[in-house]
């Protein structure tokens, strides 16, 4: 690389993973004939020795202004400061708050020869990778996207270069590599090993291998329905897939909805925090700056080194106090073996029981029988040997990346924002939106609004807020396809706003009745919820649209258009679609929520 000025034609890309306990950054630069170079974050401020992970961790003065983050919040000249000026430590959050530091510009500057020239060239055009759970939506994607944009990682019109991944999609990509996915993932159980035809694959991304084995039955069909599991600090996300092709890449698509638990790693520390203060509430150590330096130091030593229950584990309070009877010598606590069980406990009991569940179809037939498991929470040594030991009794295959697995997502997503491997997902929801119904007496569900029905100017009366649904819940949504509902507008000749607004909703439960509103209330039924709206300029197309007569004799015109709904990407975009001289006109695309 020289340091003349570079190619317009390049670009970087940017993935964040703000994990409930901890964060991470990783770069992709894109040249014209050259493979992509990856890169990240290795050191972070106040990190005493160098790490990709950062602590999701903050401190707030009492005028809720950010003071500290991350590493800083462990430094202590920050916690003196903390405690004489009572700063409130924030902890377990995700995408709450990115901070504008400098830490992924000084990685990527140091990492080129003139990287303070290709930064300033790329920035402006920077794509960026966000990653979430599966049990995020719409609201939860827009709240990301404001910050990104109030934190200076885009600008105000950058807002459609932040891209959105779940943990689940991209800790396969992370398994599978981007670039150089040649095989699928199948069920091998019921298989010789003669049977097997294994390749390895080596990623150039996280430069660790995994073993991916290609397998059909005796007959030749294929099984290729498979569980990713991405076990990480907050949560656990559980996504079933099944293979479609595996030449030249892999493609995948959802073959049950996502699903996501609040059963990751934070609930052994939350179980092993309530031991430590009910085993020291009468000892020296009964004080919470105390407390939260003991738990500190069980997450980074006991628990990632627990593997068995048969083995006692060792905490140090600080100190040289020995109290016998709580098993402390010398500042140090001994914890049997079954205690530290009983601390994951909940967390494996809730991922087997999400791997029993997703791992079945309608009928209750098991559909997937082989379960990838990734992220920083994979990597204990006691919960993979729990799971491994339960699969094998229940016919399941479980398997994890060899190597580390803790930023798995943060680069997962850079694979997935090259090369998008899944090419349908599930609809987890009914989409639709509201419209005027022709009032029926003959319709029973009618009956209740019989005193809210009006008279329009087309001559028919009509009842405000009927359901009318573009997608239901569970339809195999291509990532390509856009669904189109048609609608027509009656205007009058007279009319000067042409601006038309639609709303969508979804409905979150199986079946939605056919109003959004309860006779005479102005509030949503109970499972409807309004996710965005849509606009458009109809004013051209009002100019060729055919006139009506009507029962008034006032002129009138019916206006076509179209709601479109792309919901197989990530996230849902929405816009307007009509004619104008015999062509298809698009309004704005929308990617965030209402902010009604």
């Amino acid at each position: 690389m020289n340091n003349t000025a570079h190619s317009p034609r390049s670009k970087l890309l940017l993935s964040i993973d703000i994990g409930t306990t901890y964060s991470a950054a990783s770069w992709c630069l894109l040249e014209p004939k050259q493979p992509p170079k990856f890169g990240g974050v290795l050191r972070w401020p106040k990190q005493a020795i160098p790490d990709a992970k950062v602590p999701t961790v903050a401190f707030y003065d009492k005028d809720g202004k950010a003071q500290a983050f991350g590493c800083e919040v462990d430094d202590d000249a920050f916690l003196q400061k903390a405690e004489t000026q009572n700063w409130r430590r924030v902890e377990w959050f995700a995408a709450n708050q990115f901070r504008g530091n400098d830490s992924t510009t000084t990685a990527f500057l140091t990492s080129y020869a003139n990287g303070a020239i290709m930064w300033d060239e790329l920035f402006p055009t920077m794509e960026l990778v966000l990653s979430h759970p599966n049990g995020w939506e719409p609201a939860q994607q827009d709240r990301m996207r404001k910050t990104a944009i109030a934190a200076g990682l885009v600008n105000a019109l950058g807002g459609s270069r932040v891209k959105f991944v779940t943990e689940a999609e991209g800790g396969f990509d992370f398994v599978c590599d981007g670039n150089r996915k040649r095989r699928a993932m199948a069920d091998c159980r019921e298989l010789r090993r003669s049977d097997l035809r294994v390749n390895k694959i080596r990623s150039q991304a996280h430069n660790s291998s995994f073993v991916i084995a290609e397998v059909r039955k005796p007959c030749g069909q294929k099984i290729s329905d498979f569980l990713t599991l991405v076990l990480v600090g907050g949560t656990v996300d559980i996504t079933r897939y099944k293979v479609i092709t595996n030449k030249p890449l892999v493609q995948l698509e959802e073959s049950a909805a996502p699903t996501c638990y609040l059963a990751g790693g934070v609930l052994v520390t939350q179980n092993a925090k309530q031991f430590f203060k009910e085993q020291l509430c009468d000892t020296v150590w009964n004080e919470d700056l105390q407390i939260h330096h003991i738990v500190d130091n069980f997450d980074k030593n006991a628990k990632n080194k627990f593997s068995s229950s048969a083995t006692d584990s060792f905490i140090f309070l600080g100190g040289f106090h020995t109290v016998a009877e709580k098993k402390i010598d010398r500042g140090r606590m001994k914890i049997s073996g079954e205690q530290m069980a009983r601390f994951f406990e909940l967390s494996v009991r809730e991922i087997q029981d999400g791997i029993n569940l997703a791992s079945k179809d309608a009928t209750g037939q098991r559909v997937a029988s082989r379960v990838i498991l990734c992220g920083g929470f994979a990597g204990s040594p006691y919960v993979f040997s729990q799971m491994e030991a339960w699969g094998k009794r229940k016919g399941i295959h479980i398997t994890r990346p060899d190597g580390p697995t803790n930023k798995a997502v943060v680069n997962g997503a850079l694979a997935w924002a090259l090369d998008q491997t899944v090419v349908s997902r599930i609809a987890k929801w009914h989409y639709g939106t509201d419209v005027q119904v022709v009032y029926d007496d003959e319709n029973p569900y009618h009956h209740p609004y019989a005193s809210h029905k009006f008279f329009d100017k087309d001559g028919s009366y009509y009842i405000r807020k009927g359901w009318d649904e573009i997608v239901s819940k569970g339809t195999k949504l291509s990532a390509k396809k856009e669904y189109r509902a048609p609608f027509t507008a009656v205007l009058s000749e007279d009319t000067t706003n042409f601006e038309r607004e639609e709303k969508l909703y979804i409905y979150r439960a199986d079946a939605p009745p056919p109003f959004l509103e309860s006779p005479g209330e102005a509030a949503l039924r109970p499972g409807f919820e309004l996710i965005c709206t849509v606009r458009g300029d109809l004013r051209k197309c009002f100019q060729a649209a055919p006139r009506l007569s009507s029962t008034s004799n006032i002129p009138l015109r019916k206006v076509a258009f179209e709601v479109c709904l792309s919901l197989g990407d990530t996230e849902i975009k929405a816009r307007l679609r009509w004619k104008e001289k015999g062509r298809n006109v698009y309004g704005p695309a929308i990617t965030q929520v209402s902010a009604e």
